[in-house]
């Protein structure tokens, strides 16, 4: 039997009702994104592997995985890259400069400290803009920027008990690196498809880490290869497939508020899994840095 809903003549309201369903539906992806992305870092040391090596097996596995869905997908013709690749190089290089030092962070500091430093990268990329994608910056960004330097200030006074230097300067630098990576993935996806940047980024990332993965020294047991091959199909390729999902269904503004729950459940999964208390210098500078990526989103997306 037909719905109530169904017997109109325009079907006004069932376009209404999918629209809803569909909106939603992108809605629960980027929940779930946020939650699997949220907790890499208790992966990153659970792993107990170093940094470099982390990253690189994580792009190991990842990497086929990405390529094998854009292929199903779209074809092997797809996988081809023409034209202008500066952006897609430079994008990898900071793609992977990116992990390692967020991945540092987390062996150095609590994990709330380095992922709340990492979410000053959207400010960073917005200070980046005039030059990098000639964009003018209005005068309003001088508030996020001064929000951002003020609770990187606020984490910095709880003393390095809980925040170490080593433990800032890497969530500091996995920052700007965030920062430099946004603007050159959206430079390369003018020419490119995103899914595709994604995978040259990944594989730029296994030629850059290669020689610390042969050189360095670490143990690989069963566990630590589990932890990897989730790491590589979990938390990047099927996550980055539900987010490009998700993309279909919402606007980018809403993903992009929507992502900076990641820190939220990074400190929720530390607090559960590592009994990692963040004090209250972390939770009230996070959440300035927060809110200024937040107004930074909402401003120029």
């Amino acid at each position: 039997m037909r719905s109530v809903l169904s017997i109109t003549s325009d079907g006004r309201k069932d376009g209404v009702m999918y629209a809803c369903r569909d909106y939603l539906l992108g809605v629960f992806e980027m929940l779930v994104v946020t939650m699997i992305w949220g907790s890499i870092t208790l992966f990153a040391i659970w792993s107990g592997l170093p940094s470099p090596v982390f990253v690189f097996f994580r792009v190991l596995v990842a990497a086929p995985a990405i390529a094998a869905m854009i292929i199903v997908g779209k074809g092997v013709g797809a996988l081809k890259v023409s034209g202008n690749k500066k952006y897609v190089i430079v994008s990898g290089v900071l793609l992977t400069l990116n992990w390692v030092f967020l991945f540092y962070a987390v062996q150095f500091t609590a994990i709330a400290n380095a992922v709340m430093l990492y979410y000053t990268g959207p400010v960073v990329a917005i200070v980046l803009s005039p030059v990098a994608l000639k964009e003018k910056v209005p005068a309003w960004v001088v508030i996020p920027v001064f929000m951002t330097v003020s609770g990187i200030f606020l984490m910095v006074l709880q003393g390095f008990s809980s925040l170490t230097i080593p433990g800032f300067i890497f969530g500091i630098l996995s920052g700007v690196a965030y920062g430099g990576l946004a603007v050159t993935s959206k430079l390369a996806a003018k020419e490119h498809e995103p899914e595709v940047v994604v995978l040259y980024q990944a594989v730029i990332s296994l030629f850059l880490l290669f020689p610390f993965a042969v050189l360095w020294n670490y143990s690989m047991n069963e566990i630590v290869a589990l932890i990897v091959v989730v790491v590589g199909v979990v938390h990047t390729a099927l996550a980055l497939r539900i987010w490009y999902d998700a993309l279909t269904r919402i606007p980018m503004r809403t993903a992009s508020v929507l992502s900076y729950l990641d820190p939220v459940f990074a400190t929720i999964f530390a607090y559960i899994f590592l009994a990692q208390i963040p004090s209250m210098y972390t939770i009230v500078g996070g959440m300035m840095i927060i809110v200024a990526g937040l107004m930074i989103v909402l401003k120029v997306e």
